[in-house]
C-alpha cells in the first residue's frame, strides 16, 4: 500500500468502465455477489480465478484472507451483502468489495493501528492494510454523493523465477556447488 492509502495509477477500472466492459481490465476476471451464508463459495470462486490469474502460495493465502475480511465487513456493517470484483493488471491482482452500508466514518485512519487482542472487533482492515500492496477506501460517510463503501485493494503476484541455468557437473547429476560442499564436509 502506498503511504497515503491511495491507489496507484494501476488501480484498474472506474465504475463506468466496470459496467460497460465487465469491469474492463481482464477477460479472466470475475464478479461475484455474496451474502453472509456464501463465504465458502466466494472463497472457492476467488481462489480458482486468482490461481488462473497467477496467484499461488502465500499470495493466494493472503488474497483469500483479504477477501474474507472485506466480505465479512460488508455483511456485518454494510447491509448484509456485497459484490466482489477480481482482476489482474501487470503484477498486481486487484479486488474490489462494494456494499450498501452507511460507510466508514474515517477511512484514512481505520485499520492503521493494531487493535489489542482484548477487543472483540477491529482487526479486519488492519490485516488488509498489512497484506495488500495498495488499498483505497471510498465511503458514503465522507462523500455524501456516494452510497455504501467501496474497498479496492491489490496483492502483488509472485515474480517469475529466473531461468534455470544448468550447473556444470562431473556427470554424477550433482552441481559443482554440491560437490565442493560434500568434499568440505566429507573429506576422503
Amino acid at each position: 500500500m502506498n503511504e497515503q492509502g491511495a491507489l496507484s495509477a494501476e488501480a484498474g477500472p472506474d465504475s463506468a468502465a466496470d459496467n460497460e466492459a465487465g469491469f474492463g481490465v481482464d477477460a479472466d476476471g470475475v464478479e461475484v455477489d455474496f451474502a453472509g451464508g456464501g463465504f465458502y463459495a466466494l472463497r472457492a470462486t476467488v481462489a480458482a480465478h486468482a490461481a488462473d490469474l497467477g496467484a499461488d502460495g502465500p499470495q493466494l493465502g493472503n488474497l483469500l484472507l483479504v477477501v474474507t475480511e472485506l466480505a465479512t465487513n460488508a455483511v456485518r456493517y454494510g447491509g448484509g451483502a456485497g459484490r466482489l470484483r477480481l482482476w489482474r493488471t501487470g503484477d498486481l491482482l486487484w479486488l474490489r468489495v462494494i456494499d450498501d452500508g452507511p460507510g466508514i466514518p474515517d477511512p484514512m485512519s481505520v485499520g492503521t493501528h493494531e487493535v489489542p487482542l482484548t477487543e472483540a472487533h477491529g482487526r479486519g482492515l488492519w490485516l488488509v492494510r498489512r497484506l495488500c500492496h495498495d488499498i483505497q477506501i471510498e465511503t458514503a460517510a465522507t462523500d455524501p454523493g456516494r452510497r455504501g463503501t467501496t474497498v479496492t485493494a491489490a496483492v502483488r503476484l509472485p515474480q517469475p523465477e529466473h531461468p534455470h541455468i544448468p550447473a556444470e557437473s562431473s556427470g554424477n547429476g550433482r552441481s559443482p556447488l554440491n560437490e565442493s560442499a560434500d568434499r568440505a564436509a566429507f573429506p576422503e
